[in-house]
C-alpha cells in the first residue's frame, strides 16, 4: 500500500480543520440568530402588550369622557336620559354605591346644611387602571396615581355665587357587567321631569347670606381622594380643602340629580 506523502497529509489535516471550523461557525451563527430572535420576541412582544394596554386604557378614558358629555345634558336639565356605547374589551363596568364613593357638600348658612352625593360608575373594576365617573368628574386611577381628567360642574364666582351640580349614581341592584365588545350604558333621571333636583336651598327664594360652601370626599379609595384634593388645588377660586368663601352674603345652588344606570347589549 502506498504511503501518503507529507503534502497529502497536510491537505487532509487542513480539510479537517476547515470542516471543524465551518461547523463551529455555523453553531455560533445559529446561536446568535436564535438568541437575537428570542430577545426581539421577548422585548417586542412585551412592548406590544404594553402598547395595546395603553391604547385600551386611553380608549376607556375617551369612552367615559363621552359618557360624561351626555351626562352634562341631564345635569343641565336639557334631557332626562342619555346613552353611550362603551367598548369594555373584556373589562368590567360597575356602579359603586355610597359605601365606596361619596362626596359631602356642606353649606354654611348659619346652620350647616349637608348634601350627600353618592355612588360612581367605574370602568375597569378590579384591574390596574380604572376610569371613574364620580360627582360629575372623570377620574383616571392607575398604578402611577389618580388624576381628574375632566372636571365636575362646580363653580365658585367672584360675585359671591357658587353652584354644585353633581349626580348620585345607582343601578337598581343590577350589578356590574363584563363583555369582550361594546355595551350600551343608559343613564336616566330617576325622577319625573317636573320634580326639582335642587337640594339646596329648598326653594330658590330661600337663598342668600351664605358664608361658605365646602366639598369633601367622605368615602373613596385613597388615590381617588387625592385626585379630588389636587383638582381643588388647581382651581384658583377654590381653597385647597374644597372651600368656596362667599363672605356671608353669597348665594348657592346645589343640585343632586338621582341617576339610574342600566346596561344593554
Amino acid at each position: 500500500m502506498r504511503e501518503r506523502s507529507s503534502s497529502e497529509v497536510d491537505n487532509m489535516s487542513q480539510s479537517t480543520n476547515r470542516g471543524v471550523s465551518d461547523v463551529i461557525a455555523f453553531i455560533l451563527v445559529f446561536s446568535i440568530i436564535i438568541t437575537s430572535v428570542g430577545f426581539v420576541y421577548t422585548v417586542g412582544f412585551g412592548s406590544l402588550i404594553e402598547l395595546q394596554q395603553g391604547e385600551q386604557d386611553a380608549n376607556a378614558e375617551r369612552s367615559m369622557s363621552a359618557f360624561a358629555v351626555g351626562m352634562d345634558d341631564i345635569l343641565k336639565e336639557r334631557a332626562s336620559d342619555r346613552a353611550a356605547d362603551i367598548d369594555l374589551a373584556g373589562e368590567t363596568i360597575v356602579v359603586q354605591d355610597e359605601d365606596e364613593y361619596q362626596l359631602n357638600v356642606t353649606v354654611d348658612d348659619g346652620s350647616d346644611t349637608e348634601v350627600m352625593i353618592n355612588g360612581s360608575l367605574v370602568y375597569g373594576f378590579g384591574s390596574d387602571t380604572q376610569v371613574i365617573y364620580m360627582g360629575g368628574a372623570v377620574i383616571r386611577n392607575d398604578p402611577s396615581g389618580a388624576v381628574v381628567t375632566r372636571g365636575p360642574r362646580f363653580t365658585c364666582r367672584d360675585d359671591d355665587r357658587a353652584s354644585i351640580t353633581a349626580p348620585s349614581i345607582s343601578d337598581d341592584g343590577q350589578g356590574g357587567i363584563s363583555a369582550d365588545g361594546s355595551v350600551r350604558v343608559e343613564a336616566g333621571l330617576n325622577a319625573s321631569r317636573t320634580e326639582s333636583t335642587l337640594s339646596y336651598p329648598e326653594t330658590p327664594t330661600d337663598n342668600g347670606e351664605v358664608e361658605q360652601i365646602n366639598v369633601t370626599v367622605e368615602a373613596a379609595p385613597d388615590d381617588v381622594e387625592r385626585a379630588w384634593e389636587q383638582w381643588f388645588e388647581r382651581q384658583d377660586e377654590w381653597d385647597d380643602d374644597g372651600t368656596c368663601d362667599l363672605n356671608g352674603d353669597g348665594t348657592v345652588f346645589v343640585r343632586n340629580p338621582p341617576i339610574e344606570i342600566s346596561y344593554i347589549f
